[in-house]
């Protein structure tokens, strides 16, 4: 079915008037270009809305020559009604068709099936996509008065609601490509992974540096005093060591237990396309990480982060000289100095290990659990080597990681989260930061057209 002549006339006509109204307004504005913008942004919207409707019926006009997915009878057209929808370019209305199958007695709406817009939804994938993001960065009020300013009418609760379902759609990703990877492991085999990360700016020679951290978050829950609680949310990632590398970086963020955190991460490893890739894992000193690190990254080299280490060694010579000693003074400024210079862990661990021999320390219980603190991680600090070879010796990525996940979105002034709000949100804050959010739109725009082949054509869609 083609789009008569008479039609497109009476947009490119009702176009026009726009037009000729707006440019009518914008000689009224007297230069006032304030008055001018609100001109143009409801001249846009006016067009937006005649071309949504215009290219909407197009498309849902060239489909058809649908069977019954049950017994494949030629669907029949037995009814039409205007319906209006909102896309990621603003909201439009076209003229749904109801198809009815004469043997089994059922309706059908498969354009609508294969769009996402059954069951009542009035979003495209793409414009949930669009709200979503927008929520990513800012409350929700606010990211419903910019996807209205945008032409995409939503409200708060409906932003919400929308950011539920998107992250829902990653999570499903996320737990299939674990799936996978953990039968892997488990059962020695090799089947591929949907990988939900982008490998092709990374170059064969780029390390993979993996971190882990957590942060915490103000829940909406009271304790017993009537205070309100708080708790842990973790981000990981996946990075190129190299930071003038085109590679991407893979964020996962979420209320998830380290094994979580950690399985999901080895998920995303085993998408990699460069088998045998080199790879660093590096974190500060929480004790967890560590025999964990071994089991799901058993190839990675395992680092201390640079100012954890110093920080001990800080708290070190407090305890052997005392708080303002000179030479506490000195350590402190300079432990990271010393750290990078060559065996400088080693001669840092035996002239400590010389003060507390002498009985002469200022606190020796202090002293000695720093001293074996630093032995139990010495294997971890081959910080002038590492710093040779241009890879990292801070975990200054992962702060940045946790900043940018939990800080910046998840503590703004005032806020307060469900454990289930604050997973979706860093779920999805995680996959946009990851540039992961449009090709899942895509990948979720394939599921749908795919659950209405059986709908299958019974004659090619009409030019």
């Amino acid at each position: 079915m083609s789009i008569p002549d008479a039609a497109v006339e009476s947009v490119v006509l009702d176009l026009r008037a726009v037009l000729l109204r707006s440019i009518q307004a914008s000689r009224a504005t007297q230069g006032d270009f304030a008055q001018l913008e609100h001109v143009l942004r409801r001249t846009i919207l006016a067009a937006r809305r005649l071309l949504v409707d215009c290219l909407l019926s197009a498309s849902a006009e060239s489909a058809g020559g649908f069977a019954c997915p049950a017994c494949g009878e030629a669907l029949r057209v037995h009814g039409r009604r205007p319906r209006t929808i909102v896309t990621s370019c603003g909201e439009g209305t076209y003229e749904s068709v109801r198809y009815r199958c004469l043997s089994c007695e059922m309706d059908h709406y498969p354009v609508e099936v294969a769009n996402g817009l059954d069951g009542g939804s009035t979003y495209t994938p793409d414009a949930k996509g669009l709200v979503a993001e927008l929520a990513s960065d800012m409350p929700f009020g606010r990211a419903a008065s910019w996807a209205s300013r945008m032409g995409v009418p939503v409200s708060g609760k409906e932003v919400d609601r929308l950011v539920q379902e998107v992250a829902s759609w990653r999570k499903e990703e996320e737990l299939e490509a674990r799936r996978i990877a953990d039968g892997n492991v488990m059962q020695g085999r090799e089947e591929v992974a949907p990988s939900l990360h982008d490998w092709s700016g990374w170059s064969p020679t780029d390390v993979a540096v993996i971190s882990v951290d957590g942060a915490m978050v103000r829940s909406t829950s009271h304790d017993a005093e009537g205070r309100l609680e708080w708790f842990e949310c973790r981000t990981g990632i996946v990075a190129p060591a190299d930071e003038k590398s085109k590679g991407a970086t893979h964020y996962v963020a979420g209320v998830k237990s380290v094994d979580d955190l950690f399985a999901q991460l080895r998920a995303v490893l085993q998408s990699d396309p460069r088998k045998g890739r080199r790879r660093q894992f590096i974190a500060d000193g929480a004790e967890c990480f560590w025999p964990r690190a071994a089991v799901y990254f058993p190839t990675a080299r395992q680092s201390l982060d640079i100012y954890h280490a110093g920080g001990h060694i800080g708290q070190a010579a407090t305890a052997c000289w005392g708080s303002g000693s000179p030479v506490t003074d000195r350590w402190k400024r300079e432990a990271r100095r010393m750290l990078l210079e060559p065996e400088g862990p080693e001669k840092v661990r035996e002239e400590l290990w010389r003060e507390l021999a002498t009985g002469n320390a200022h606190n020796l219980d202090d002293l000695e659990r720093e001293v074996k603190y630093l032995d139990e991680h010495k294997d971890r600090m081959p910080y002038a080597e590492l710093h040779a070879k241009g890879l990292p010796v801070g975990s200054g990525a992962m702060e940045s990681a946790v900043k940018q996940t939990t800080a910046a979105r998840m503590r703004m002034p005032g806020m307060k989260w469900t454990r289930r709000g604050a997973d979706d949100m860093l779920c999805l804050r995680a996959t946009c930061l990851s540039g992961a959010l449009n090709a899942m739109i895509v990948r979720w725009q394939g599921q749908l057209q795919a659950a209405a082949m059986p709908y299958r054509r019974l004659a090619p869609a009409p030019a």
